[in-house]
């Protein structure tokens, strides 16, 4: 006899999603665990995405949808969809982005098997628009969460989450996964497994290409926000309390010493170091062009 209940909640917040979403709710359909359901947040689409989505949940029972009554964007809709959730295990995806074969399986099996962790991420691959192999991303463990997001798009986590943390921020789009995953990393316990679960796609529609410039912004306030914590969480590991602490400082010296340090201590880490400047210094002087053109405007 099945469950009454699923044992993992997934939600889909979607605005417009006609050309991807059906390769995301396939990957669903395809997963080789099956208790789950999937709780679909249209956020007042204007496309054939309510057409496409009805054609679903006609075949299948575990999907449902519901629209919200404006556009209220991500975390809004996150927040619209978990309320609905009746799982003991969360975790949403994208209209675009696609859930690999064994995913729902390994996630919900490591948390059954460590009670203590409450949330468990692992690796992906970036995907193109055509659904081709662009890298496959190796994250970090979870000490790493002050320097950047570990967590990236492939995770679960336990329904009492919630319960002790609270939702989504709102007032945080465009970084409402990063501040909520730095919520649970400072009161709780959260694990990396190496395995490649997730397609990630990367397109000249998805919020991370439309937004970039935001995004560099907003998480430099988010680590603002929470600077204290953050530091204080790494205190023990000399190296990266340097790291962190000469990065909000802004002093240039200090942060080339601190970076042969890091790299020196951690050899995998020089590449992403080296990209990382070379991508700020683009980004903030990009960022100020059109700041200043908007001035003379």
């Amino acid at each position: 006899m099945e469950d009454v209940n699923p044992k993992v909640s997934i939600v889909l917040p979607v605005y417009n999603g006609e050309k991807y979403i059906k390769q995301s709710i396939e990957s669903i359909l395809n997963q080789s665990f099956s208790n789950w359901e999937l709780i679909i947040i249209d956020d007042c689409s204007t496309d054939l995405t309510p057409e496409i989505i009805k054609k679903y949940i006609d075949k299948d029972k575990r999907i449902s949808v519901y629209r919200n009554k404006v556009n209220s964007k991500l975390p809004k809709s996150l927040n619209n969809g978990f309320e609905k959730a009746s799982g003991e295990y969360l975790t949403w995806t994208s209209d675009d982005n696609i859930l690999k074969k064994d995913f729902l399986y390994e996630l919900n099996s490591y948390l059954d098997k460590h009670s203590d962790i409450m949330l468990v991420y692992s690796d992906y691959e970036l995907i193109d628009q055509d659904s081709k192999i662009i890298k496959k991303v190796l994250n970090k463990d979870e000490k790493w969460m002050p320097i950047h997001n570990t967590v990236g798009a492939s995770f679960m986590y336990r329904k009492t989450v919630i319960e002790q943390l609270g939702v989504y921020d709102t007032s945080l789009f465009l970084v409402e996964d990063y501040e909520y995953w730095i919520r649970i990393y400072l009161e709780a316990k959260i694990a990396h497994i190496k395995l490649n679960l997730y397609q990630y796609r990367v397109h000249k529609r998805s919020l991370t290409s439309l937004y970039e410039y935001e995004v560099l912004e907003k998480t430099k306030q988010l680590r603002e926000m929470y600077y204290n914590q953050l530091l204080n969480s790494i205190k023990d590991d000399e190296i990266l309390a340097e790291f962190y602490a000469s990065n909000r400082l802004y002093n240039i010296k200090k942060k080339r010493d601190n970076e042969m340090r890091l790299v020196i201590h951690y050899p995998k880490y020089i590449l992403k170091v080296m990209k990382k400047n070379i991508k700020r210094i683009i980004y903030e002087v990009k960022y100020r062009r059109v700041k200043n053109v908007k001035n003379v405007q």
